[in-house]
């Protein structure tokens, strides 16, 4: 048997796929890094150690008592890994853990995760969840009517812009969460195709409603929404920002937060992740 041969073969793909088991199984030296997020978790870890080859269909209960249907799209684990482990500092910041029947904008919700997980954990909190990919959505609120939170959280089904219509959604190769209507989304990253979705503004969201907290992590949005929340004046007592420099450039728009008014502080390591608050409230 030739070496390409012996990496083709059944039983090494088996081993390698046991391999990929045992890392699941162990988080802090593997794929799933510790505090061990879920609550099921050898039967995501399985799904984990196939997803090379197959991507199987999964329900998972987490350590915070939150269920979520996986399907197809890979991207909902390492998601989920990103919310609950390593990044949740980022997501879930001092000012968050505070608030008082607060009313959350999430921009780039995708399935639901992080929306959820802040409804468990602030019980009186309400979110307007903003995704625009139809089928992502579609996911969202699933997992809204499983964890018995559709009351909740409003599910908004647009992309921000600076004008309601029409505009095309870009596939990226790197899975669902890097899908984009925003400026870089032409170059070969996004050669899969797209889909049309609805465009509307950040006032056509809120519809008057001013949100205490605000999340951006969406390919692109920030360079609308961090704008117009601007000029609506409104000042979130947190907005937890991930910028995204191929979509435009991050210190034009984390001066504009600066001119406003708003402290900007990196959090970690990451310099795309970012903790902004009004001034006035760090103050006080």
């Amino acid at each position: 048997m030739s070496a390409d041969d012996d990496r083709n073969s059944p039983s090494l793909d088996r081993a390698r796929a046991s391999r990929w088991l045992i890392r699941c199984a162990r988080p802090s030296t593997g794929t799933i890094r510790a505090p061990r997020v879920v609550a099921n978790w050898r039967r995501w870890a399985l799904r984990r150690a196939l997803s090379p080859w197959i991507v199987v269909p999964c329900r998972v209960v987490t350590d915070t008592g939150n269920t979520y249907i996986f399907g197809r799209d890979f991207i909902d684990d390492y998601v989920l890994e990103d919310v609950l482990g390593p990044l949740r500092e980022i997501y879930f910041p001092s000012q968050l853990r505070a608030l008082s029947k607060p009313l959350i904008l999430d921009v780039g919700a995708h399935s639901g995760i992080l929306a959820i997980e802040v409804l468990r954990l602030i019980p009186e909190s309400r979110v307007i969840a903003v995704e625009p990919s139809p089928r992502v959505s579609a996911r969202l609120r699933r997992n809204l009517n499983v964890n018995r939170m559709d009351d909740r959280c409003e599910v908004v089904e647009a992309a921000i812009a600076d004008h309601h219509g029409t505009v095309m959604l870009r596939r990226s190769r790197d899975g669902s969460w890097g899908d984009s209507t925003y400026p870089g989304s032409n170059e070969p990253n996004y050669a899969l195709g797209g889909v049309p979705v609805i465009t509307t503004t950040l006032a056509g969201v809120l519809k008057g409603r001013q949100p205490d907290a605000v999340f951006c992590n969406a390919e692109g949005a920030e360079f609308a929404v961090v704008p117009q929340l601007i000029g609506l004046g409104l000042r979130p007592r947190v907005l937890v920002l991930m910028t995204h420099s191929k979509h435009g450039n991050p210190t034009v728009l984390l001066n504009q937060l600066r001119v406003a008014g708003f402290a900007v502080n990196q959090v970690g390591d990451d310099p795309e992740h970012f903790h902004c608050a009004p001034t006035e409230r760090l103050s006080t």
